[in-house]
């Protein structure tokens, strides 16, 4: 147990959705590993709106030990959210994203510590992956748009079991864009990544809250807001388009000089127009989508998430300095 809070040397980051039979094990296995190697840390436990009573699990947990915080969402805003939440609350000198499902043992962070060298992140790869079927290859597809998006280095996966520096974890907490993936904001920082041999458990409990529809949902999202892929893909098409318009136009007007054929009046003209401009106009429409995108890029600040409540230090101070 802890009376006072100190400096940490490490911030754990747990988001927390239908997880109240487990994050009581979850926490009390991180604190035991860190408390036996001697390093000061923190856990801030952030409650993506759950309906079950994991933030007062959380709670009769803080009141014993202040070094476990809670952060609490007035709606469901999602894995990834949850972690950047989070992550704005970081005191400690790394900061250490895992689940709340015990897939990934808290022992494992060892492991993540040793691993980093001079890396700013280390990413926890599952020797043998316990998940379903579909949520593997959900992550195969995800996995593969960030790949095309971002050209990773080789060898490079993904995985929610990481040791961040705080270097990085600072320009994580400033990314404001409201369809977050973590795995591509890192990319998006940083370059310096190791992969991390881990042991990957079953799911004791309850199944994942990762479903078919929310997967295509994210891959939606990545290839929307983190590539052109769309947009030059429209591009390509409109060209395609408007060049072969083109070339039937001369293949008419020479079967119409050379073989003499004969076509209704207007009717060769009318589809060359219609498939020309048109594929004019997904040009001009991609060209419009692009400036769009480099606008809310550099525009964006729509809030991520609201929050519901903060319980940090003696429940007394404001995390954020404010008055």
């Amino acid at each position: 147990m802890s009376e006072m809070v100190v400096q940490p040397d490490f911030t754990v980051v747990i988001p927390c959705y239908n997880s109240a039979s487990t994050i009581a094990e979850v926490i009390s296995r991180v604190t035991e590993f860190f408390d036996a190697a001697g390093h000061p840390f923190e856990i801030v436990c952030v409650d993506d709106a759950s309906p079950d009573d994991v933030a007062d699990v959380i709670l009769k947990i803080r009141e014993r030990d202040k070094r476990v915080c809670l952060i609490r969402h007035h709606r469901n805003y999602g894995q990834h959210r949850s972690v950047l939440t989070g992550m704005r609350y970081v005191r400690g000198k790394f900061a250490v994203t895992m689940d709340d499902d015990l897939q990934n043992p808290p022992e494992e962070i060892q492991k993540l510590i040793d691993g980093i060298g001079d890396a700013d992140v280390a990413i926890g790869m599952p020797e043998n992956k316990q998940h379903a079927s579909y949520r593997n290859l959900g992550s195969n597809l995800v996995n593969g748009i960030v790949k095309l998006a971002f050209k990773p280095p080789p060898g490079y996966g993904a995985s929610s079991f990481r040791l961040i520096r705080r270097t990085v974890v600072d320009q994580m907490a400033n990314m404001r864009t409201v369809y977050p993936h973590l795995g591509s904001i890192i990319l998006s920082v940083t370059r310096r990544i190791v992969q991390v041999d881990v042991r990957h458990e079953p799911r004791r409990v309850g199944r994942s809250n990762y479903n078919v529809r929310k997967l295509i949902s994210l891959a939606g999202n990545l290839l929307i807001n983190y590539t052109k892929l769309p947009m030059r893909v429209m591009t390509l098409t409109g060209l395609a388009t408007a060049f072969l318009a083109l070339a039937f136009s001369v293949y008419i007007i020479v079967l119409k000089v050379v073989e003499q054929q004969h076509y209704d009046a207007g009717w060769p003209s009318v589809i060359v127009a219609i498939a020309f401009f048109g594929g004019l106009n997904l040009v001009s429409l991609s060209v419009i989508g692009e400036y769009i995108i480099r606008l809310l890029s550099e525009t964006s600040g729509a809030s991520q998430v609201v929050l519901r409540a903060e319980h940090f230090g003696d429940d007394s101070e404001d995390p954020h300095g404010a008055s």
